[in-house]
């Protein structure tokens, strides 16, 4: 669950459903998801979402920290690695989407799977307007090393006045469970490229498109809002997942060929609730930018 730090967003609608709709339906995919070589890229991205634990627990977050979307103009900025089908789910769940990366690595599968442009963007330079968006949803800024202090100015121009950014890492400070079972895993898949025959055009092609999508450097959550802080905003809530259960059971799936968690498993990542909220493989930080002040 969420853990909040400071004051609750003074800016949500109360009478706007809270956290978008989670369990509406997406809308109608419009490119052919097979092809005479195999399932496309947009299709693996769809599957591999299905499959895990991991990809569901993190839109589930995002959503929650976000508050309402009815009606809101949206932001969602790669920052250079992998979203499998995250904006999928998210235009999903309500609100008018506006997509962008910074790098150009992944806005041909982006774009295949949403059926709608994906700006290659400049961190210094962010091509909308002042106050633009309600809601921006940043991913991975671990990525942006150099970067990150004039993409956060940017970040907070382009939000609106009592407006949500909510930013999403891989922990930089995991429990130390989650350490040593990703060091344990990493250790047994050294030196081996089997993904697991019964599955191995679908994991060929996943591993070709997410195969760095778990060694990625990460970030604290005292590193995510200093982002915020420098983009003007405030800081109001901490939350995380992905937690020990769900990581064994994501990679016990790997190492048997990433197919789909099967009930048991899915038994297995619910104990999730025993693990403290902050312990997470995946953390995000949700900042309100505070409204204008009047004049006199």
């Amino acid at each position: 669950m969420a853990m909040p730090v400071r004051k609750p967003d003074a800016g949500a609608d109360p009478a706007a459903p809270a956290g978008g709709r989670l369990g509406s339906a997406p809308p109608p995919f419009p490119q052919p998801l097979h092809s005479p070589d195999g399932p496309t890229p947009a299709a693996i991205q769809l599957e591999r979402f299905e499959r895990s634990v991991r990809e569901p627990q993190r839109l589930a977050l995002i959503l929650r920290l976000l508050g309402p979307l009815t009606g809101a103009q949206c932001l969602f900025l790669g920052c250079g690695a992998p979203s499998g089908a995250l904006p999928f789910h998210l235009r999903a769940a309500g609100g008018r989407w506006v997509w962008a990366e910074l790098t150009s690595r992944w806005t041909r599968e982006m774009g295949e799977l949403l059926a709608e442009p994906v700006s290659v963007v400049l961190p210094s330079r962010l091509p909308f307007l002042d106050g633009q968006f309600h809601r921006v949803v940043v991913l991975d800024p671990n990525l942006v090393g150099s970067q990150a202090v004039p993409l956060s100015h940017e970040l907070g121009r382009v939000l609106a006045p009592l407006g949500r950014m909510v930013t999403v890492a891989g922990n930089g400070k995991p429990a130390l469970s989650i350490r040593l079972l990703h060091e344990r895993s990493a250790a047994r898949s050294a030196g081996s490229d089997a993904t697991g025959e019964a599955d191995a055009p679908y994991n060929r092609a996943q591993l070709a498109l997410h195969s760095q999508d778990d060694v990625l450097p990460g970030l604290s959550f005292r590193e995510l809002e200093a982002m915020a802080d420098e983009a003007g905003l405030i800081p109001d809530t901490r939350g995380a997942c992905s937690r020990f259960f769900s990581e064994w059971v994501e990679e016990t799936r790997r190492r048997n060929g990433a197919g789909p968690v099967g009930p048991l498993g899915r038994v297995v990542a619910s104990l999730d609730h025993l693990v403290p909220t902050t312990r997470g493989a995946t953390v995000a930080v949700a900042a309100r930018k505070p409204a204008m002040a009047v004049a006199e």
